[in-house]
């Protein structure tokens, strides 16, 4: 706007000059030709009144004139000129100046030479004799006396063009200050043009539209961002132009490049290069709902990509939602990895009764076999027994109203009634099997307890050497009891560890569980045991800490966390009031 008002106030200077130089050249023109007509008019009354009296001669006038005289008879010839020879002259009876002379006694005409330069004025007289005198000056025609005046005109222009431009530019400089002096965050404190009133209205009242549109837009965005930053799913926002518009604390925490400042010219593929992503999100772009697995930092992730906006079958954004189902997967391989191992673990046995079982039905047994595969029989289906009694137990530990029915539970009195169980197994696998430690409470199920503390001791007087020891140890603090389990038996190799507490799980499935060498959790028993013991602390909030080292033993340690006050009184009355 600035350059469009100096150009125009500039351009506007040159124009008008130019226009007036002209009308100035235009007028002058006309003044002279008017004035030099008239004095030319005059002169040639003089001379026709010297001429008239007598008192002066042709010649002698024509001689000391400034102006061309000429004497031209009633017929048009010319009897006399100071400034050519008459008889190279034509007739002057078609000039219009000497008719008019002849016919009412004065004559003017002006003709314009050849060259459109020299313009020549005339003016006659007629005499007493019927003769006309006149008169002829020359001077300079219209654009003669505008090539003549170039140099000044251009001049003076390019003087008003330099007083054009400074004048131009403070004009411009002045005009401006004002506009661009506009508070436009308070239009209507400006002190500016009277014109421009209207539009600092629309603009104040355009900025509180704004404003109130920005408040509005703010509080959604923060509804918006507290509720997605609440959600544990991971919620992804893709534009049209396949960048990330928008994406959850759930979601930045599973891709690093969600965290960069300028994620909102983040190509999607920056993001993840997996291949389900690829696909699924190009899928949802194409108009069709995608969803996969995503496995991102150690987890499983369902992805789902839904369009959304969709224009001729395909979307202008897409909408990522991600939802961890490590847990559900891993519940899921654990429920079919049971269901197996339950199924596996139930044939065999029922196997060797059917077996048994036909061989007595079809009289195939001797007489002196019979009693042998009858114990065969019963101690396969106390096996079968025992497993099914285990898969019970860990189905269980599973509800999760138990809590509810927790009562007060010494521990040493429960050990003395577990060892007191165990003794005769004890002497039978010739191991040594005690208790010791003050007296200590928990809350907890009592059955559940007895479950957890009977299959540690059995495991340690299985796996032990003959001369072997089991000690059973309460401890710990009043607010932190500790029960603890330890053998001298042949110990758990270290890669195994950390998986004998999973359900079936053996350390060497070809050694059976009734050799007293054997290893925890092999062979013959039902595999579930350590597995109930893991689900019974965890129900009770207590944890399990492991140290075994082959060939000299292992240790168990069941620990109770020591609760805040105010959760242990709240325990204590509610298991008082289960009593």
């Amino acid at each position: 706007m600035k350059t469009r008002i100096f150009f125009s106030i500039l351009l506007t200077t040159v124009f008008t000059l130019l226009v007036a130089s002209g009308a100035v050249i235009a007028m002058l023109y006309g003044q002279i030709s008017t004035d030099m007509q008239y004095e030319l008019l005059t002169e040639a009354r003089y001379v026709a009144r010297a001429l008239n009296s007598g008192l002066r001669d042709l010649a002698d006038i024509g001689r000391d004139a400034p102006h061309r005289i000429t004497l031209i008879a009633a017929d048009g010839r010319v009897l006399y000129d100071n400034s050519a020879n008459t008889g190279d002259m034509a007739s002057h009876d078609n000039r219009p100046e000497v008719r008019a002379a002849l016919a009412t006694g004065e004559g003017e005409s002006s003709r314009l030479s050849d060259t459109l330069r020299l313009r020549t004025f005339y003016a006659a007289v007629r005499l007493q004799s019927g003769e006309v005198v006149r008169l002829a000056s020359m001077t300079r025609g219209p654009l003669g006396l505008l090539t003549s005046s170039i140099p000044g005109i251009v001049g003076v222009l390019l003087l008003a063009i330099v007083a054009a431009l400074y004048v131009a530019r403070r004009l411009t400089r002045s005009l401006m200050e004002p506009v661009n002096a506009i508070n436009l965050d308070d239009p209507l404190s400006n002190d500016t043009y009277d014109e421009l009133s209207p539009l600092l209205l629309r603009l104040d009242h355009q900025n509180r539209r704004i404003i109130d549109q920005l408040k509005e837009l703010t509080a959604k965005q923060r509804e918006l961002d507290c509720i997605t930053g609440q959600m544990a799913e991971g919620l992804i926002v893709i534009g049209s132009g396949k960048t990330i518009l928008f994406a959850n604390r759930s979601a930045r925490s599973l891709f690093d490049a969600l965290n960069r400042q300028d994620v909102a010219s983040l190509h999607f593929m920056e993001v993840c290069r997996a291949s389900g992503w690829l696909e699924a999100i190009e899928g949802a772009f194409a108009g069709r709902k995608e969803e996969t697995r995503l496995s991102q930092r150690g987890r499983v992730y369902q992805l789902t990509a839904s369009p959304a906006g969709e224009q001729e079958g395909k979307a202008s954004a897409v909408i990522l939602f991600l939802v961890d189902v490590t847990e559900r997967e891993q519940a899921e391989s654990m429920r079919r990895e049971f269901a197996a191992n339950v199924s596996h673990e139930l044939k065999t046995p029922l196997t060797s009764i059917m077996g048994y079982a036909e061989l007595l039905e079809r009289g195939l047994a001797r007489s002196e076999d019979v009693q042998g595969f009858a114990g065969r029989i019963r101690s396969e289906a106390a096996r079968l027994l025992e497993l099914i009694r285990d898969v019970i137990t860990l189905s269980q530990l599973d509800e999760q109203d138990l809590r509810n029915r927790f009562t007060r539970v010494d521990l040493r009195a429960l050990c003395d009634q577990v060892v007191d169980e165990l003794a005769a197994k004890a002497e039978q696998h010739q191991v040594t099997l005690h208790c010791e430690g003050p007296s200590r409470e928990v809350s907890g199920l009592k059955e559940t307890l007895h479950e957890l503390l009977f299959n540690l001791c059995d495991n340690a007087i299985v796996y032990n050497r003959p001369e072997g020891q089991v000690t059973v140890t309460v401890g710990g603090t009043e607010q932190s009891p500790m029960l603890t389990v330890a053998d001298t038996g042949v110990g758990i190799p270290p890669e195994h560890q950390a998986r004998i507490f999973e359900r079936f799980y053996r350390v060497d499935a070809s050694r059976s569980r009734a050799d007293s060498g054997s290893t925890p959790g092999t062979g013959g028993g039902s595999g579930l045991g350590l597995a109930i013991v893991k689900h019974a602390a965890r129900l009770h909030g207590a944890r399990i800490e492991l140290e075994s080292r082959v060939g000299k033993g292992t240790t168990l340690r069941v620990i109770w966390p020591e609760l805040p006050a105010g959760e242990r009184d709240a325990a204590q009355a509610s298991a008082a009031a289960g009593q």
